[in-house]
């Protein structure tokens, strides 16, 4: 036997993350990029009759229905004035199979996020567990960016509804 101490594990290496960060009103969220199908500007949204809160109605997106979804209910955050006037950007979101638009005010920018500067969601902010955690973005000062659990906000988005067979996959 050996005496003397163990040498240290080497720490990981760092992960860091690709995100799009979009804002809404004065709140900013990212969403990780390998889950952002696309993001259309001024997204043409036609309503549906009978939609649940939260569903502003479907718009196309290449060759298939997508439900568009107001970011602000999502995320109990107020959008700025304009969106739902034929403004906003539909960030076109990937959980699985099913894809979904949720309408922000503004796609502003890619962000890579070192996971070693995220932070623990503040205890009593996010309910419904849609949040994966904070970090102060590069460039933002001292504003907090939200990191989206994409996942999380889908089946927030599509609880209760019963989805049609391809209709919004």
């Amino acid at each position: 036997r050996v005496s003397g101490s163990r040498p240290a594990l080497a720490a990981p290496p760092p992960v860091t993350e690709l995100y799009l960060v979009a804002r809404l009103g004065t709140e900013c969220f990212a969403f990780p990029a390998r889950q952002v199908e696309e993001v259309v500007d001024a997204p043409r949204v036609s309503w549906v009759p009978g939609a649940p809160d939260g569903l502003l109605g479907q718009m196309r997106y290449r060759d298939r229905t997508v439900r568009a979804y107001a970011a602000g209910w999502l995320f109990g955050v107020q959008p700025a004035p304009e969106v739902g006037t034929g403004s906003g950007t539909a960030v076109i979101l990937r959980a699985g199979e099913l894809r979904v638009a949720v309408v922000v005010d503004d796609a502003e920018d890619l962000q890579l996020v070192p996971w070693e500067t995220v932070r623990a969601v503040p205890v009593g902010t996010d309910p419904e567990g849609i949040l994966r955690g904070v970090c102060f973005a590069a460039g933002r000062g001292p504003d907090l960016v939200s990191l989206v659990r994409v996942d999380a906000l889908v089946a927030r988005a599509t609880a209760g509804e019963a989805l049609v067979s391809g209709s919004a996959r």
